[in-house]
């Protein structure tokens, strides 16, 4: 049951919070637009729905694990929570869900306006010593929306793309083999090699500007 109300929390502080701070991309929209995957999240058909759907978009790579705690979603604490539940208060960490808040140092800002060469990324996990999918030396770009505390989020696993050995990959959970990983790439970009995607996300970053 915990493990249960644990994962239906996830979902909804994931769906509700992050499609609400999409950039120019509305809820109805992307349910249009992109597949809903239970294992990726949320996976873009074109281009158009990846940029759209970001708030800002950055090549950088992760820093510090700069807290982890449960969490109580944006407008709930712990003793908000302990006062609704009342003799049941000890139950409190049933209802939150495990989150990471990391530091993504920014090497290139490929649009959004930030201020500084840091964001602060927050991640629901339960491990935050696994550092597999947030590994500091990684080369990575990332297609985040803001949440409403000022922290970033993504929409799904694809939004945030791995340079592996020249390639932008994303990665995810595998589902046939414990702590195992897949990885895939966009069936719609042209091309997956790394400086020729930053390229072509620039250009048609571009495009979509001239035509607003």
């Amino acid at each position: 049951m915990k493990i249960l109300r644990t994962f239906l929390t996830t979902i909804i502080l994931f769906s509700i919070s992050q499609l609400s701070f999409a950039q120019t991309l509305t809820s109805t929209d992307l349910f249009q637009r992109a597949e809903l995957d239970i294992h990726k999240g949320w996976y873009p058909q074109d281009v158009d729905t990846l940029i759209n759907s970001s708030t800002i978009i950055v090549k950088g790579r992760f820093g510090r694990l700069l807290s982890h705690e449960i969490w109580f979603g944006y407008s709930d604490t712990r003793e908000s929570v302990q006062l609704r539940l009342g003799d049941d208060a000890d139950l409190v960490d049933d209802y939150g869900v495990p989150s990471s808040q990391y530091e993504i140092i920014i090497d290139e800002v490929l649009l959004g306006d930030i201020e500084g060469d840091t964001v602060v990324y927050r991640l629901l996990e339960s491990n935050p010593r696994d550092r597999r999918y947030t590994n500091e030396s990684d080369e990575k770009l990332f297609f985040l929306t803001r949440n409403p505390d000022g922290t970033y989020g993504r929409l799904g696993i694809p939004y945030i793309l791995t340079n592996i050995n020249g390639i932008y990959s994303y990665e995810y959970p595998s589902d046939s083999t414990p702590n195992a990983t897949d990885s895939g790439t966009f069936e719609f970009a042209p091309s997956m090699v790394a400086d020729e995607f930053e390229a072509y996300i620039k250009n048609e970053i571009q495009k979509i500007k001239s035509s607003n």
